[in-house]
């Protein structure tokens, strides 16, 4: 990790962000009101937890430039494959007081026997947000079953509560003391042309388009980065006939969506004027279900996560 003094991440200027998007949000969609409650009340815990995060210095691990460079060029995501220890004194309430949030939804009955496993130690919290930012879908799903749990239940408290602690990873490791390590991993993340993203190794939750520049945002450390050619998301495709773009609503240019004929994979893709902050991708996820229910009625669909270390991950 570089050790150059980074800059605090402004999380009441997050909060008013956040609020300002939700309000526009509901009255662009008030059918969505109910959803975007929740998710008000998900995302504030989760600003919470980075700004107790980045108050702990999170984490107590290193990478140099050359490192993380070397692992770009060979297309390996910079956090795969590294021991990074977790504050799990800090995260393990945060797993319970998500799975509080989520109790009052319809789930209760299913997040309450999740929080019981979790009290009992039955699934360790450790190595349950070890797994979440290794993106090792395939443990957590063996993990669960095992306990009797839904998986993407467990799949998601684990990735609410880890969100924050892979957010603030990726804004440490791009910020290096010097001019010229800058440059380099710049250079590095420019010739980035592995699956998914670059520091985390998930897919794009969608694309912003901002003064005609395409940058792919991530689902789950919220980082940004651009291909070299406009190309499907997922497999590269990017023929004519094969990926192609649409728009759905012409009262909505802004919002389009990325098909892929090669693997039925799709993107949704928004104009936008200023670049999202990470932790609030999500806003935009929801606000636009119209694009996802476009695309899947078309029989497209948002791929699995990339496989880890050549093991499929679960359908």
């Amino acid at each position: 990790m570089h050790t150059s003094k980074s800059q605090t991440i402004d999380c009441d200027a997050l909060v008013r962000v956040a609020n300002s998007q939700w309000d526009t949000a509901i009255s662009d969609r008030p059918d969505l009101e109910v959803a975007i409650e929740l998710q008000r009340r998900l995302i504030n815990r989760s600003i919470k937890l980075i700004s107790e995060l980045e108050s702990l210095g999170l984490p107590n691990w290193t990478i140099s430039t050359d490192q993380l460079c070397s692992k770009l060029n060979a297309r390996i995501p910079i956090l795969r494959g590294e021991n990074i220890p977790l504050p799990v004194d800090v995260l393990t309430p945060a797993l319970l007081g998500f799975c509080n949030e989520l109790a009052q939804s319809d789930a209760k009955e299913a997040v309450s026997h999740l929080t019981a496993v979790l009290e009992q130690h039955r699934i360790d919290p450790g190595s349950l947000v070890a797994a979440s930012l290794a993106r090792n879908k395939h443990t957590i799903r063996t993990t669960s079953v095992h306990v009797g749990l839904s998986p993407d239940l467990v799949w998601l408290v684990a990735e609410l509560a880890t969100v924050p602690a892979a957010f603030v990873l990726q804004k440490r490791l791009f910020e290096p003391s010097e001019k010229s390590e800058l440059n380099s991993i710049h250079t590095a993340m420019a010739n980035w042309n592995g699956k998914g993203c670059p520091a985390c190794g998930s897919w794009p939750a969608l694309a912003e388009i901002r003064c005609g520049h395409r940058d792919l945002r991530c689902s789950f450390c919220g980082i940004s980065w651009s291909t070299s050619i406009l190309e499907c998301a997922y497999c590269g495709g990017h023929e004519h006939g094969t990926f192609e773009i649409i728009t759905p609503d012409r009262e909505k240019s802004t919002h389009q969506i990325e098909l892929c004929k090669n693997c039925q994979g799709y993107l949704k893709s928004i104009d936008v004027t200023t670049t999202t902050p990470g932790p609030l991708i999500a806003i935009t996820d929801l606000a636009t279900t119209d694009l996802d229910f476009t695309a899947t009625a078309r029989g497209y669909v948002r791929p699995d996560l990339p496989s880890i270390d050549g093991e499929n991950s679960c359908p």
